[in-house]
């Protein structure tokens, strides 16, 4: 992996979240890359909640999130035609919340 000295990561803030039904939700965005920022919208849906088997009396909830970008809009579209300038967001994550 290569990293950029000036823009080590890209950056996500939410500025909405929207439960759609009790399998589905939207989080909107601003996503960051390499200065760029733009909206992103990703449709999230839940993959666990409860006690986690390794955190010690622990809650936590899992999703998973899938969204699209172009590299483009974030200035990074070179060699395209020929290398996709569609990216596909596909996230898995959890949050733990000891009690």
């Amino acid at each position: 992996m290569v990293r950029h000295k000036k823009y080590p990561a890209a950056k996500f803030a939410s500025t909405k979240v929207e439960k759609l039904s009790s399998e589905t939700g939207r989080i909107t965005g601003e996503l960051t890359i390499k200065g760029v920022s733009k909206p992103v919208t990703l449709d999230v849906k839940p993959n666990f909640s409860g006690m986690h088997p390794y955190v010690a009396n622990g809650l936590s909830m899992g999703f998973d999130a899938k969204g699209e970008v172009k590299r483009s809009d974030f200035g990074v579209g070179a060699f395209a035609p020929a290398v996709s300038d569609t990216i596909k967001l596909d996230i898995q994550t959890e949050f733990n919340k000891k009690r």
